[in-house]
């Protein structure tokens, strides 16, 4: 029964994250073994390169297109640079994890078939999910409830831009968080992003 589940969850998350096209995961194709796609400082084979994706990347996310859809906005170091889409092809994945994080107090927390929490400095809390729910009138936004040994977590995630202030990167997703702990609530915005 149980991993009857987890398996509708999976396929509840696959439908949310596919209700919005960006971001989303990508795989680097048709560039030679030998040679590298470049990421530059803007949409335009003028401007300089400031990184370069490998012909076997995968699990790149694009955050946005440009207007023509020829370019994605996608996060490399600290920065963020733009990338040819036709080196790209959209990852088949039907249950990305979700990673979000904040500042002022630094936190993080994961999102599988699981999820988790943890302040700087604190051990990682872990719950299980026991909800996904998609929003009522938006096909951008969604929830997660889960539940935990001390507690419980509810995360509100919107594919809306979000910059986490402390970089030149953007983020395709942003979230809201309320975390308790013994009976205490205490919430938590910030950023999230898709990995593999």
């Amino acid at each position: 029964m149980r991993h009857h589940i987890t398996s509708y969850l999976f396929l509840l998350w696959a439908s949310v994250a596919n209700a919005f096209d960006y971001p989303s995961l990508h795989s680097v194709v048709g560039v030679a073994a030998d040679d590298f796609l470049n990421v530059r400082e803007g949409p335009d084979v003028s401007l300089p390169v400031i990184a370069k994706l490998m012909p076997t990347a995968t699990g790149v996310e694009i955050i946005k297109t440009t207007d023509d859809g020829r370019w994605g906005l996608v996060n490399v170091s600290e920065k963020t640079g733009w990338t040819a889409m036709r080196y790209l092809k959209k990852t088949a994945n039907p249950t990305p994890n979700t990673q979000c994080f904040g500042t002022e107090p630094f936190w993080s927390s994961h999102f599988s078939s699981n999820a988790s929490f943890g302040l700087a400095g604190e051990p990682q809390r872990y719950f299980q999910i026991t909800a996904n729910i998609n929003s009522t009138n938006r096909t951008d936004r969604f929830a997660t409830v889960a539940q935990g040994p001390s507690g419980q977590l509810i995360a509100t995630i919107s594919a809306k831009q979000c910059s986490d202030g402390m970089s030149d990167r953007l983020y395709g997703l942003s979230v809201e968080m309320l975390v308790e702990n013994a009976g205490k609530w205490t919430q938590f915005s910030g950023c999230c992003l898709l990995t593999e």
